[in-house]
C-alpha cells in the first residue's frame, strides 16, 4: 500500500519545479502536517525553478505553472473526498505536455488502497 501524502512532502514537475499544493482539510493529519487530498492538486501552482522555459532555439516552450488532477484513493477519504497516495501523479499546462510525480510523502506512518 502507498503512504498517503502529507503538507510537508515533496511534489514536483517532470522538469524539477516545485508544486505547492493548499491543503484543503485540516482534520487528518500525520505528525502534525495535514494529509494532502486529490482534489488539492487540480491547478496547484508549479515554482518558477520548473527548467521548462523558451530559449531562443525552443521559443514555443511553455514552463510548467499548473497542476492537474490525480486520481485519489478511493479507500481512505476525508468528508468523502479521497487522499493524495504517493503513487499519484498527473498532467501540468506546459507545453510540450509536461507531469508531475510525488518524490517524497512527508510522512512513513501512514499507508492507504488506492
Amino acid at each position: 500500500m502507498p503512504p498517503v501524502v502529507t503538507a510537508s512532502g515533496r511534489i514536483t514537475c517532470i522538469h524539477q519545479g516545485t508544486v505547492a499544493p493548499v491543503p484543503g482539510q485540516q482534520k487528518l493529519t500525520v505528525a502534525g502536517q495535514p494529509v494532502l487530498l486529490g482534489a488539492d492538486l487540480l491547478g496547484a501552482t508549479v515554482g518558477a525553478d520548473c527548467v521548462n522555459k523558451p530559449t531562443a532555439a525552443a521559443p514555443t516552450l511553455v514552463q510548467c505553472t499548473a497542476t492537474g488532477a490525480p486520481t485519489p484513493s478511493t479507500v481512505l477519504t476525508v468528508d468523502g473526498v479521497g487522499v493524495l497516495l504517493g503513487t499519484a501523479g498527473g498532467a501540468t499546462n506546459s507545453t510540450p505536455p509536461g507531469t508531475w510525480k510525488v518524490i517524497t510523502p512527508g510522512q512513513s506512518t501512514v499507508n492507504a488502497q488506492a
